[in-house]
């Protein structure tokens, strides 16, 4: 897997986000998600619009166990502590989300931090700057 994530890290323009909400059945999510990845070597990010922080933790979990499967990686956007639970590969993080440190620290070392700048596209580390 340490080879896979290196290529997609390297690559990432292979990468998709998915948007869930409360509206969403978790069968359609789960559907579209293995879609997605069954091709492997993706990176997918997974955001919240608006569902339960419960019901969200549920979605991860299945979709970490789908990304895993088809060897792909999953990012969680903008809730390190989900991410931590649901053992996502790593976290994105917009301007005004915790900072890299502590998502880091949550997350462990080896997490891929996502990071978008003002006026700029999101750029992937493993490990970020200190």
């Amino acid at each position: 897997m340490e080879n896979i994530k290196k290529y997609i890290l390297e690559n990432h323009k292979n990468h998709c986000t998915v948007k869930v909400s409360s509206n969403s059945a978790e069968g359609e999510i789960l559907n579209k998600i293995a879609e997605k990845v069954m091709c492997g070597g993706i990176l997918l990010k997974l955001e919240n619009s608006d569902m339960a922080d419960g019901d969200f933790l549920e979605i991860c979990k299945k979709v970490k166990q789908l990304c895993a499967e088809f060897d792909a990686l999953l990012i969680i956007a903008k809730r390190p502590d989900l991410a931590h639970l649901c053992h996502a590969d790593g976290i994105f993080l917009g301007e005004h989300d915790i900072n890299i440190h502590d998502a880091q620290e949550i997350l462990g070392k080896d997490a891929i931090i996502g990071v978008k700048y003002p006026q700029e596209e999101a750029d992937y580390c493993e490990q970020p700057d200190t």
